[in-house]
């Protein structure tokens, strides 16, 4: 039996009064009802429920006029759908679960099908991912049955959101992707619009807002284009997340406050409390808490009479925040409660991390540390197993740098308050460098198919990019980066065989694989105040220094004048006094470093820094970098893929001709710029051949193409170095490429990037990097920094050596060959490296600008000599 309830939105009769409010609206007995209805289900179709709301409604009358009581029921159903905003979206859900129990909506299968994706709408805003799984199920089944291909592929679309919101980002990835593309080739619009805004927005949680801004205006732009499409409430709400997050908040506030106009006149409930939360947070932000507080009560109190739990759950925990920092203890704790329980209610994974880490900062200004230990190692193994579902290793790598804030925070409680070191080493290195140590784990196990196998979504990109190393048109060249943004994301969708992770080491197992002089200082940047441990093989220490805002700024301005060739001491010694002066008696112990960067320390040269006594501190210590204690003990314990038995395999002298690349937008530019030949190079790597013995290979002049590079046996090669253009990008790290020559006879496009990279099969002992920019990257938070580095680490390497700024010609070649000489000698790569940069100071004299020498740094494992047999 149907029970009808009483609100007044469910009740046709009221349904009639509502319909005499719509002066504006032609006259209802005016029309037919079956047009009214095509009319309606078209706009409903783009999700435009303003404008389908009053159709259905006066179709549902004029089918009660005439008795027809399927049709009627057809369109009451779309008439609920469209008044979602002024309803409880529980009630409207049960009164539809009563619906699909009766007789009249169990017999037909195509008004089934209406009911069910009413109700499952409903259901997917306001219940657990459970609950609303069967549904879409249901819906995908059904549709499949009537040969509906539409419903079809968007249910399955639905049914990745549920999977995401469960933490199952690989079935999410698959099910959203295959929905996005049937909808492009099937024109349907409607589900275009919603998958990219959501797309982008699962892309913003993960950290990748500049690709997420991409996404959202795709769909903005295609509501705005094609009549009759509905306000795109998902895409603009995510614009204005990403904006916030790129701290540009004026843009975001503009944004966020349109479009609650927007949601309010309309009564869109739902994106009406959204834009509040949103809004109370923003100005917060901008430094008016009171303003925000007032905000976020006004969207606590809506979620909470709309029943909208998953809402109710982020209002009320931005306010405990909110409340937490004014002082209000008692209060936060209140609306921690509330938004905790809400949050249960509706069983999310992916923001229930957060939520507990909210819970975890209360119960730390409140003195209980213990309980909050608790709660953020909750918080820890939740993302954990999140990534568990992570399809790839750069996905994976957001995912850490999007949830960084819990670690670093359960951090400092360990540091702070529980005084104890092996808890926070562990703590951190369960983020710190994550990917690239899950990437060394797996291999050689996860690598399947031939080395350098590609997608036909790589093929295209190829193509594309061979297009636009030739193209000078900036109209064209805007037409084919749009493309490739296109195949990137299709490649994305492609996904990966998912890679098992694996647990960090141990304190005492690094300790073990340290040598006698050696001492590891690993960094995490904070506010207000930054931490450094120190670890050796017999000992752990900790020190506190500076803030993480004024270390970086004094970081910044010391690379802006490195970066400019000029030599500036005082700054230099400032920048050891925050970093190392605090472990200066340690460093005196010991003198090889191995220093686990965090944040902007990625890109400071260590051994340019200058020691109290004046001296650089290259001049009496050999520096190397790891991502992380974890992977620097992988790189020492784990056992090469394959035996090396050529000695070096060089590229350089390319030939560019006139080739054109972009380097602005992301990687690429309209305008393009031209790349110059590099004529030191050939003596570069004729010199590292010598040297290196008569097994090696040379590639250069018009042997140096991709082709050439990816022919060769690279897994039997001791030593890899690349003398050649390189291309960074901290926007789309993915891009980030060594540009060879061009070669019309090829399928190749010359750009060797690093999803390619990391395919590769390598063996090698030391990978150098002799191009422009190789080791900058986006920063990835506690993850740390995903540049072409981390890519040949993923692909095998033991060490790679690469620059930090635009390499100079004449001195990477100078350096290059005295770093050989020393390699030659029988010095480790780390020693190596610092004796070669030490040759430099000595010929060219002490006031030689670090620019010159400084650039270069070993990333890995840098302990042991690679051997040249003749």
């Amino acid at each position: 039996m149907v029970v009808v309830r009483s609100r007044s939105l469910l009740h046709v009769g009221l349904a009639r009064a509502a319909l005499g409010l719509l002066a504006f609206w032609p006259v209802a007995h005016a029309a037919e009802p079956d047009r009214l209805l095509e009319k309606a289900d078209r706009l409903a179709w783009l999700k435009n429920w303003p404008e389908a709301g009053p159709l259905y409604a006066q179709a549902e009358l004029l089918y009660e006029d005439e008795g027809d009581v399927r049709n009627a029921l057809y369109a009451k159903i779309g008439r609920l759908r469209s008044q979602v905003g002024s309803m409880s979206y529980l009630e409207a859900s049960d009164y539809l679960g009563g619906l699909l129990e009766s007789p009249v909506v169990r017999g037909d299968p195509e008004l089934r099908l209406h009911c069910l994706t009413a109700k499952a709408e409903f259901d997917i805003t306001s219940r657990p991912p459970p609950e609303s799984r069967p549904l879409w199920e249901e819906v995908r089944e059904l549709a499949g049955q009537l040969g509906d291909e539409s419903w079809e592929a968007r249910a399955s679309g639905e049914l990745g959101i549920i999977s995401f919101l469960e933490g199952d980002s690989a079935s999410a990835l698959t099910l959203v992707g295959e929905a996005l593309k049937s909808a492009m080739a099937t024109g349907d619009i409607g589900s275009q619009i919603r998958y990219l805004g959501l797309i982008g927005r699962a892309l913003a949680q993960f950290g990748r807002h500049d690709t997420a801004l991409e996404y959202f205006k795709r769909a903005i732009l295609l509501a705005e284009s094609t009549p009759g499409a509905g306000y795109p409430y998902i895409a603009i709400i995510g614009r204005g997340e990403a904006l916030m997050a790129l701290s540009k908040l004026s843009e975001a506030r503009k944004v966020f406050e349109s479009a609650l106009e927007k949601a309010s006149a309309s009564r869109a409930l739902g994106y009406e409390v959204e834009l509040l939360t949103h809004l109370g947070t923003l100005h917060a932000a901008n430094g008016n808490r009171q303003l925000g507080i007032e905000y976020l009560e006004k969207a606590s109190n809506s979620a909470v009479e709309g029943q909208l739990d998953r809402l109710t759950a982020r209002a009320m925990l931005e306010l405990a925040k909110l409340y937490r920092e004014s002082g209000d203890v008692e209060k936060a704790e209140v609306y921690a409660a509330i938004g905790a329980q809400a949050r249960l209610a509706i069983g999310e994974v992916y923001t229930h991390a957060a939520d507990l880490a909210v819970q975890a900062d209360l119960k730390t200004a409140e003195g209980d540390f213990d309980e909050a230990d608790a709660l953020y190692a909750r918080a820890t193994d939740i993302v954990d197993g999140m990534l568990v579902n992570v399809p790839t290793l750069d996905a994976r790598s957001s995912l850490v740098a999007a949830k960084s804030d819990i670690y670093v925070k359960h951090f400092t409680l360990a540091i702070e308050k529980l005084e104890d070191l092996q808890k926070a080493f562990h703590i951190v290195e369960q983020a710190r460098g994550r990917s690239a140590a899950d990437g060394l784990r797996a291999r050689p196990f996860e690598l399947t198919g031939e080395p350098g196998e590609r997608s036909p979504a790589d093929a295209k990109i190829a193509r594309l990019q061979m297009d636009l190393r030739r193209s000078e048109d900036p109209s064209q060249r805007a037409a084919l980066l749009d493309q490739i943004f296109e195949v990137e994301q299709e490649l994305k969708l492609e996904g990966v065989a998912v890679m098992s992770g694996g647990v960090p080491v141990e304190l005492h197992e690094l300790q073990r694989v340290l040598g006698e002089d050696e001492l590891v200082l690993e960094y995490v940047l904070s506010e207000p105040v930054s931490f450094c441990l120190m670890i050796d093989r017999d000992d752990v220490g900790v020190v506190r220094l500076n803030g993480r805002r004024q270390i970086e700024e004094k970081v910044e301005q010391y690379l802006s004048a490195v970066r400019s060739m000029k030599v500036n001491r005082s700054l230099a010694g400032d920048v050891f006094r925050d970093l190392l002066a605090p472990v200066n008696s340690r460093l005196a112990e010991k003198s090889k470093l191995i220093v686990v960067p965090d944040g902007k320390l990625h890109w400071l040269p260590f051994g340019s820094l200058v020691r109290p006594d004046g001296e650089y501190l290259v001049q009496s210590h050999v520096i190397t970098a790891a991502p992380s204690g974890t992977v620097l003990h992988l790189l020492r314990t784990s056992q090469r893929d394959g035996e090396t038995t050529l000695p070096l395999l060089a590229v350089g002298n390319v030939q560019y001709g006139s080739d054109r690349i972009a380097q602005t937008r992301g990687l690429y530019d309209v305008e393009g710029e031209r790349f110059g030949a590099l004529p030191s190079t050939l003596k570069e790597v004729s010199e590292a051949a010598t040297i290196a013995g008569a097994k090696s290979v040379l590639l250069v002049g018009g042997r140096a193409t991709e082709a050439s590079f990816k022919a060769q046996p690279l897994s039997s090669f001791r030593v890899l170095h690349l003398a050649l253009h390189g291309v960074a990008s901290t926007q789309y790290p993915e891009r980030a490429a060594l540009v060879f020559g061009p070669d019309t006879a090829s399928v190749e496009d010359g750009l060797l990037q690093a999803r390619e990279i990391g395919r590769l099969r390598l063996s090698a002992d030391l990978v150098i990097l002799s191009a422009c920019n190789t080791g900058i990257g986006r920063l990835e938070g506690q993850e740390g920094v995903a540049n072409l580095v981390r890519a040949f680490l993923f692909a095998g390497a033991r060490s790679v050596v690469a620059s930090q700024w635009a390499a100079d010609d004449v001195a990477t070649s100078a350096l290059m060959k005295r770093f050989y000489t020393r390699l030659a000698e029988g010095l480790d790569r780390g020693s190596a490296l610092r004796r070669a940069k030490l040759d430099l100071i000595e010929t060219h004299g002490s006031e030689i600008a670090p620019y010159y020498w400084a650039g270069f740094t070993l990333v890995g494992e840098g302990s042991d000599p690679t051997e040249f047999t003749q």
